[in-house]
C-alpha cells in the first residue's frame, strides 16, 4: 500500500515515523524518475487482495490514504 511520495527524504521519513507510531508496518522505497529521486511511503506488504482491502481501511481509520500498488511498482 502507497500513503505518499515526496521529492525530500525527510518528509517521507516523517510520514513512515508516524505510521509506525500507530502500530503499522511502513517504509520508505526510493525511485529515481524523470523529476529526481521520489521517496515512496509504503505499508506492508500484504498477502492478498483482501489483506490489502482490509489494510487500506485501517489506514483510513488512522486518518491516512492510500493506494494498493504491486511490490515491484
Amino acid at each position: 500500500m502507497q500513503v505518499g511520495s515526496f521529492s525530500q527524504a525527510e518528509n517521507a521519513e516523517g510520514l513512515r515515523r508516524r505510521l509506525v507510531a500507530e502500530g503499522f508496518e511502513a517504509f520508505v522505497s526510493r525511485v529515481a524518475t524523470d523529476a529526481g529521486t521520489m521517496h515512496r511511503v509504503r505499508v506492508g506488504p500484504v498477502p492478498d487482495r483482501e489483506a490489502a482491502e482490509g489494510l487500506l481501511k485501517q489506514l483510513s481509520a488512522a486518518g491516512q490514504q492510500g493506494r494498493a500498488v504491486r511490490a515491484e511498482d
